[in-house]
């Protein structure tokens, strides 16, 4: 297993495809990551929480280290939820070799790349290290009302579309399957803004 940065860059940018599972085992832990927890999306959760940290920046009340922790706590968490969507979504049949996903790239699951087991070790690895980079803020924040607020419409929002959408047969009426994408996109734009406030609150210096 040797480091590839080009596929670093790839997975960042588009899905990639493998037919093999001796193909996955060469690959490097990084381009693992990137590619299970889809990148592509995730990479979302940076870009909102810099936003936050220039608009703290340019208030003059930017902290380095509370916005270093929730960015990583809140990155892991975004990748935490779509591991937990792919299994969810496995286990009930709803995600199989027909998924676009699984025909335009990797799902570790239907590939067979990954055990349950596997997956448990990923999901709780990053599942732990977010609530830990949580809890640091809310320390480091002296429990804030505000804190606390952001962190608790965010546990609410941030999963709300992988169980709204989840939650809909495939098999049911088009006008629910319809509305169930609609607020998984709704979602995906309250996610961010969400992210956003959460970040802010937690690199801003008077609440630290």
């Amino acid at each position: 297993m040797s480091i590839n940065f080009g596929l670093w860059l790839t997975a960042l940018q588009r899905p990639i495809k493998l037919s093999e599972k001796s193909e996955w085992d060469k690959l490097d832990f990084v381009t693992r990551w990137l590619i299970a927890t889809r990148g592509t999306v995730t990479q979302l959760t940076v870009f909102a929480c810099a936003i936050a940290g220039l608009l703290a920046w340019r208030a003059g009340s930017f902290s380095w280290l509370p916005w270093l922790v929730m960015t990583v706590g809140l990155y892991l968490a975004h990748s935490t939820e779509n591991l937990l969507n792919d299994y969810i979504d496995f286990t009930r049949g709803i995600d199989e070799d027909n998924y676009y996903r699984a025909q335009y790239g990797i799902h570790p699951l239907v590939h067979g790349f990954w055990s349950t087991r596997e997956w448990l070790a990923w999901f709780l690895t990053a599942g732990v290290l977010a609530t830990l980079a949580g809890a640091f803020i809310l320390v480091r924040s002296h429990f804030s009302p505000i804190v606390i607020g952001l962190f608790a419409f965010g546990a609410v929002m941030i999963p709300l579309p992988t169980v709204s959408a989840t939650s809909v047969p495939r098999k049911a009426p088009r006008k629910f399957i319809t509305a169930a994408m609609i607020n998984a996109t709704r979602g995906v734009s309250a996610r961010v803004e969400t992210e956003v406030a959460i970040a802010l609150a937690a690199s801003w210096k008077p609440f630290v």
